[in-house]
């Protein structure tokens, strides 16, 4: 299993991986740490533990209440 630390030097990075998690008044310190499940293969360079600089986190299970509602056109 991976970790990752957040990318607090990085704000506009940091501002979409607290938006993408959805945790009201959340502040991540240089100890905290996301789980590398929460990323998807294409995240990270090929063969490499390494995150991409673009990678934000999108693998979530949501309780029901968080989720989007699904917009029909």
């Amino acid at each position: 299993m991976r970790f990752h630390s957040y990318p607090l030097k990085d704000t506009e990075r940091l501002e979409k991986w607290l938006a993408a998690m959805r945790r009201e008044n959340f502040i991540p310190t240089k100890f905290s740490r996301i789980c590398g499940d929460n990323f998807l293969a294409d995240d990270y360079h090929l063969g490499s533990r390494e995150l991409r600089k673009t990678a934000v986190p999108s693998v979530f299970n949501f309780p029901e209440h968080l989720q989007k509602p699904v917009q029909t056109p």
